[in-house]
């Protein structure tokens, strides 16, 4: 809440041009260090927590969307807030395009890009090819439906979050080795060095992807 009201304040401070100090710059809450977030690996999302009857209790749009963040490691807020536009499902590489749009925005001018769509992905795409209405701008209802019922139905390991399928796609790019460009590319983060050139194609994302894949391999 704090980060938010910072930007509020910098956000009408500078269209205003009040050159007002901003009181919430620097103001955080003292306390241990933040813990690392709990990854989900792969072994604990096949046998347990993207089995069909684990996820058979979630509605049709909160099940797609745990089906896709765990095969592109997209954010939560990208993902309800994907429009039809956004979802290109008839191409020779299909794909998700990540954006601002009148739904949500960005967490970063990095975060805008394109994913390819593998596995279960693809499968829950397919079957919400005009993207998720019933959580289109409420990231924070759709979270927490999700996180209790995992948490209620012990799909989540000891102090994991539906987060953790972000951290489980990056471990995964990391064990088969995907260079950095491609998975700075494919979670939306800012490289070390300038990024030049255009960058790796969908059909060269789409190779590392499939490397990465989880089962049910319904479509790589």
């Amino acid at each position: 809440n704090l980060m938010a009201l910072r930007k509020i304040f910098r956000t009408v401070n500078d269209a205003h041009r009040l050159g007002l100090e901003n009181p919430f710059q620097g103001l955080t809450i003292g306390g241990d260090t933040a813990k690392a977030r709990v990854s989900l690996t792969r072994e604990w999302l096949e046998t347990v927590m993207l089995t069909e009857e684990a996820l058979s209790g979630l509605n049709d749009e909160a099940r797609g969307v745990i089906l896709v963040m765990a095969d592109t490691g997209a954010r939560v807020n990208e993902i309800t807030g994907l429009e039809e536009a956004d979802i290109v499902l008839n191409a020779e590489v299909p794909h998700i395009i990540l954006r601002a749009n009148k739904t949500r925005s960005l967490k970063t001018a990095h975060s805008q890009r394109v994913i390819p769509l593998v596995g279960t992905a693809f499968a829950a795409m397919t079957s919400n090819p005009k993207g998720f209405p019933r959580y289109a701008g409420k990231n924070a209802s759709a979270s927490g439906a999700i996180n209790k019922y995992l948490k209620e139905h012990k799909l989540l390991p000891a102090g994991a979050t539906l987060y953790g399928l972000r951290h489980g796609f990056q471990d995964r790019l990391i064990e088969v080795e995907a260079p950095e460009r491609i998975q700075a590319d494919l979670m939306g983060h800012k490289t070390l060095r300038p990024k030049y050139g255009k960058g790796p194609s969908l059909a060269q994302m789409r190779e590392w992807l499939v490397r990465t894949v989880l089962m049910p391999r319904r479509q790589i």
